[in-house]
């Protein structure tokens, strides 16, 4: 299954499920307002994590924060956002990604670089509720981190 955003005009924005055995889409409830960019499945189907866009305009992403949320398949709901980066307009989070436990969650981010396109990797630990630099200082342009095997 695939949970897919699609957007309408003027930033309307609705989730879906998508069975790819019969081809169907199923329209999915959201936690709230704000549009999502780059929405990962975990690989239960029980969680999702995303992008979430605050200002609603979906061309920037300096506005975004890196979120995730408990998807109830049976309901097609998803329920009990958290927030899992800081809001600051000086960098930018993105493309997060689920390890195959669910324990992590991986993304890129601009944070420490001087640059609003040099990325880092980070690692958000579900657990503790940390997030740890995963990439050495240098940064580099790599905006796609996932677990080996898994979807990027």
């Amino acid at each position: 299954n695939y949970i897919m955003p699609f957007y309408t005009w003027p930033n309307l924005q609705s989730y879906f499920l998508m069975d790819p055995e019969n081809k169907k889409y199923y329209p999915v409830k959201r936690p709230n307002k704000y549009p999502t960019h780059k929405l990962s499945l975990s690989p239960s189907e029980t969680k999702v994590t995303y992008m979430k866009d605050l200002d609603g305009k979906l061309h920037t992403y300096n506005d975004v924060v890196i979120a995730y949320a408990d998807f109830d398949l049976d309901n097609l709901v998803v329920k009990n956002e958290v927030v899992i980066s800081e809001e600051n307009k000086d960098h930018i989070d993105m493309y997060p990604r689920w390890s195959h436990d669910e324990r992590y969650i991986v993304y890129s981010s601009s944070r420490g670089t001087g640059h609003m396109w040099g990325m880092r990797q980070y690692i958000y630990d579900l657990n503790t509720r940390k997030t740890h630099l995963i990439s050495d200082d240098n940064f580099f342009v790599d905006m796609y981190p996932c677990f080996e095997d898994l979807p990027k």
